[in-house]
């Protein structure tokens, strides 16, 4: 279990805003990019 929680920790979580319905919302995610590095198997590309 110490493995996955360390490859957890290199995740950084990231806050954003989306136009929905004419006004902003704000909602948090991670970066493919980012994820992809830590945990390649995650991630796909066209």
């Amino acid at each position: 279990m110490g493995d996955a929680m360390d490859k957890v920790d290199k995740l950084n979580g990231q806050l954003y805003e989306v136009q929905a319905g004419g006004r902003f919302v704000r909602s948090g995610g991670l970066i493919a990019q980012d994820v992809q590095a830590v945990l390649p198997d995650l991630v796909t590309a066209d």
